[in-house]
């Protein structure tokens, strides 16, 4: 988070041992570490994120796994002027971007814990599951 010119706060997080892109975790965490700093931080902020299929989610009625994030983000944008979450692809070269990755691979090593995971996430990692072991049994494909 760069919460001025001169303030610039980072953490990398553990999302869970199943968790993929869907979870809406590091938006959460980012949106919970300006909350906690409001007097550091200005009237108007961006949260930059690749993830685009939770603000895609976002924009969904019903998402129940977003609701811990869609009620940070209420609190966030009742405390100031304007919130905006903008998604940025990976590997596109903008400032920031590589440590946002590096800071999701510090994440990745830390100590995970079994949450309980969505059906869209449960789907992705049997998928993944499914592939590999297809890709393995069949190498000349």
């Amino acid at each position: 988070l760069k919460l001025s010119k001169k303030v610039t706060v980072t953490k990398a997080i553990a999302t869970g041992k199943y968790s993929n892109n869907y979870r809406a975790e590091a938006i959460r965490t980012a949106a919970e570490m300006i909350l906690e700093r409001r007097g550091t931080s200005r009237n108007k902020v961006v949260i930059f994120t690749g993830a685009l299929s939770v603000i895609t989610a976002l924009k969904s009625v019903g998402k129940i796994e977003l609701n811990e994030l869609k009620a940070t983000l209420d609190a966030l944008a009742r405390t100031l002027k304007r919130t905006v979450i903008q998604w940025i692809p990976s590997h596109c070269n903008i400032s920031g971007n590589e440590h946002a990755d590096k800071l999701a691979k510090e994440g990745g090593r830390l100590p995970q814990t079994d949450l309980e995971i969505s059906y869209e996430e449960a789907r992705t990692t049997i998928g993944w599951h499914y592939r590999d072991k297809w890709t393995k049994d069949h190498p000349q494909a």
